[in-house]
């Protein structure tokens, strides 16, 4: 059964439009090798990035003007926004004097994440502190215990019983105690130690797991060591060159299990070391693959070994499979839902860019031991960057560099070939098993979860994929769970893991495939007395975040394409995730835009002719014009010179407009048949398409609409912002704490402002 209290209710699913996937341009072959989206700006670089229970992405990491080693700010992303929807980041620095910089990070029962140790030197914090993140509220806060030793470059995970391990890490920066390691212990640098972190008790250490084997400097095995829980309940970890077992029980109690062949070594090249990438593709069953190297800073040539390690019995088991067709050291390994493991960027020398860098995805297929080709990325991901899987089956990459030789304010999608299919000679997306309900997303061990089917599909499999927490090439919580299951025509029963050993308690993807392998959008569901996943933040709100400068106006369209119009020259610019923006040619300097699209700007010029922009090319469709606006389902509207309104026939190229009784400063509408306007008295009206007008407000300087009734102004003296939920005549507007000259309201209330300074912002 499920949670008691929880197994009764279905609990629809939503299949709602998904900027990622609907309307992607297939590529060549994406078939057989996948395809990547185009590169996109990212708030910050994702040095460490996790999949929350909401279905949103943390990462942290350095932010746009930070110091190059700052782990304070985070960020939120929405995935059911896309990568172009400036709004679908909510970012916010970490107010609580911790920099969470090369740290490590786990689920708690409560759903709280824990992040733990990371950097002290920039800003002269504390490597022994702890946020923790609750993200009910999105918010962080300080963890009152502090750890007993520095856990710069630590591994942490949730054990069978709910509590946290940190194990290795050492103090700031001392990335070479492999070259004397006598020193680096005289020293107290390496934190050889293991700790436990009990909710409601702190941290407390592990004595009689003390180790040099497995936590120590050589080899820097002190380095993000590669641990996971194993079917027999004990920890199973592996540093460089020594595999270890960690009972984390009482005093705690560590031992070597064996040698995994040798340290780095340039003639030999093994698949060894924190500069390798592995995970657990099955129960007890985990792939080793590239590194040979200590660390960044360490020249090497990359070692392309792959190794499975069964940790079912008594002792590990090893067993050489097939190498990649390119070394790598600083890539990253993502479990996919049909259980083949991706392996995504890294380096064929150190942390090398340029002719170095290996950008084609591996899949590794443990059907076959074998290897197969993905597409190229066209972004150089290495040291600091993350890869992790999303509910709708693609693979988020992101971040890489600082230090260099990238920085990555920036990331892409990578597209699984299990998304595609050959159709009368056209790759197109594939028809995907759809879920329209479950019993039930929190589930004790051996409960049966009962999965409703939109449509008659055929299910060949289901398997349970834990979030991903990845940084530093390694992902600290993902692992793959085959399912058992059995199917009555659009029901489906699948049995959740009878064990706390091959499931740790924590949130899972649920996935089913089809006769052809291709899976459905994951269930996020939680196991083994885990708080229920929430539907996303519910806190104070988003936090102000710089994404543009020196712009007079912004428009936001219903698929996220933001464009502002440059304040000197009236050029015209679309903003993506990050400090980043990407020119669209005009024949005009512009004064005003207006976005339906990607594929439908328009812009009116500053001597006021309206052209359209259809993704190609531009069209002149009016002229006249003082403002113009649009919603989301393609309704345009403009105000002339003698302030007289007009709306346009169809949100096409021709030039058809029919004329609205009235007279306004700005008209905006909120579909073809209700508009918002700045009446000649300066005061906010909302208008019907019969022409009956209603005051709803006072002293407007710029106002915006949303497709789901949200309207935003500002003030036009003090240029604050008001906003209201609700298309209608209730004054009911909520007053926001900052400024603006020009805005644009996304659906949910998110605002894309232009600031009194000219800066743009979304908040």
């Amino acid at each position: 059964m499920a949670v008691p209290g929880s197994s009764f209710a279905q609990v629809a699913i939503g299949n709602e439009p998904d900027p990622l996937v609907d309307n992607l341009r297939v590529g060549p072959n994406a078939s057989v090798v996948g395809m990547w989206s185009p590169v996109r700006g990212w708030p910050l670089v994702g040095i460490h990035a996790t999949l929350m229970p909401s279905g949103t992405v943390m990462t942290y990491g350095t932010a746009l003007g930070g110091d190059v080693h700052d782990g304070r700010t985070f960020d939120l992303w929405d995935p059911a926004r896309g990568l172009d929807d400036p709004a679908a980041h909510y970012t916010l620095p970490n107010a609580q004097f911790i920099d969470s910089f090369c740290s490590a990070a786990a689920f708690l029962k409560s759903g709280a994440m824990l992040i733990s140790g990371g950097s002290a030197v920039s800003n002269n914090y504390s490597s022994r502190a702890s946020t923790l993140f609750d993200p009910k509220t999105a918010t962080p806060t300080a963890a009152a215990s502090q750890l007993a030793y520095q856990r710069w470059y630590a591994s942490m995970l949730t054990l069978t019983d709910g509590r946290i391990l940190i194990t290795g890490g050492g103090a700031p920066y001392v990335v070479n105690a492999f070259r004397g390691p006598a020193t680096a212990i005289a020293q107290g640098d390496i934190s050889m130690t293991p700790e436990i972190y009990t909710p409601g008790a702190g941290w407390s250490t592990l004595p009689g797991a003390t180790s040099r084997d497995a936590f120590g400097p050589d080899f820097n095995r002190w380095w993000y060591p590669r641990m996971w829980v194993a079917p027999n309940g004990r920890v199973f970890g592996i540093s460089a060159d020594k595999m270890w077992s960690l009972d984390p029980n009482g005093r705690g109690a560590t031992r070597t299990v064996g040698n995994f062949k040798t340290g780095f070594n340039a003639f030999r090249r093994p698949n060894t070391g924190p500069t390798s990438t592995a995970a657990m593709f099955d129960v007890g069953r985990i792939l080793q693959v590239g590194g040979n190297g200590a660390s960044n800073e360490h020249a090497t040539p990359s070692s392309a070994a792959a190794t499975v390690i069964d940790i079912r019995g008594a002792a590990p088991v090893l067993t050489e499979v097939a190498p990649m067709a390119n070394p790598r050291q600083w890539a990253n390994s993502t479990i996919l839902p049909d259980g083949t493991v991706a392996v995504t960027g890294g380096t064929r020398f150190a942390d090398n860019a340029g002719a170095d860098a290996v950008y084609p995805a591996e899949l590794w297929d443990p059907r076959t031991g074998r290897w197969k080709t993905g597409a190229s990325a066209a972004t150089y991901r290495g040291y600091h960057s993350a890869a992790v899987l999303l509910p709708n089956a693609t693979v988020l990459v992101t971040g890489g560099g600082v230090p260099g030789p990238v920085t990555n304010f920036n990331a892409e999608i990578y597209y699984p070939p299990y998304l595609f299919r050959m159709d009368q000679g056209r790759q197109v997306l594939a028809p995907r098993p759809r879920v329209a309900s479950v019993d039930a997303k929190t589930f004790d061990y051996g409960a049966r979860l009962t999965v409703s089917l939109a449509g008659d599909d055929s299910i060949s499999r289901v398997a349970l994929v834990a979030l991903g927490t990845a940084t530093h090439s390694f992902d600290s919580s993902q692992r793959y769970i085959p399912a058992a299951f059995s199917q009555t025509g659009r029901t489906v029963s699948v049995v959740m893991p009878g064990s706390p050993n091959i499931a740790p308690p924590g949130y899972y993807m649920a996935f089913l495939l089809d006769a052809a392998g291709v899976p459905s959008n994951g269930i996020i569901v939680s196991i083994g007395g885990m708080a229920a996943p929430v539907a996303g933040p519910a806190g104070k709100g988003p936090i102000k975040a710089q994404i543009g400068e020196l712009s007079k106006r912004v428009s936001r369209g219903r698929d996220g394409t933001t464009v502002v119009v440059n304040a000197q020259a009236g050029t015209l610019w679309r903003l993506t995730g990050g400090q980043t923006a990407a020119p669209i040619p005009a024949p005009k300097p512009m004064a005003d835009v207006a976005v339906v699209t990607a594929n439908s700007i328009y812009g009116l010029a500053t001597d006021g002719s309206i052209l359209r922009y259809n993704g190609n090319a531009w069209k002149q469709v009016g002229h006249g014009g003082r403002t113009i606006s649009a919603s989301e389902d393609g309704t345009v509207a403009i105000t002339n010179i003698e302030d007289n309104i007009y709306v346009k026939n169809a949100d096409d190229d021709v030039e058809a407009w029919s004329y609205m009784p009235g007279a306004a400063l700005r008209v905006v509408p909120m579909s073809r048949l209700a508009y918002w306007a700045i009446g000649m008295d300066g005061n906010v009206h909302r208008i019907e398409r019969s022409g009956k007008w209603t005051q709803v407000g006072e002293s407007v300087g710029d106002l915006a609409t949303a497709g789901d009734g949200r309207i935003a102004v500002t003030n036009k003296f003090t240029n604050e912002i008001w906003t209201k939920a609700g298309d209608d005549v209730i004054r009911n507007w909520q007053h926001t704490p900052t400024k603006a000259i020009s805005l644009a309201v996304a659906r949910g209330g998110s605002l894309i402002t232009v600031g009194p300074d000219g800066n743009v912002y979304r908040e």
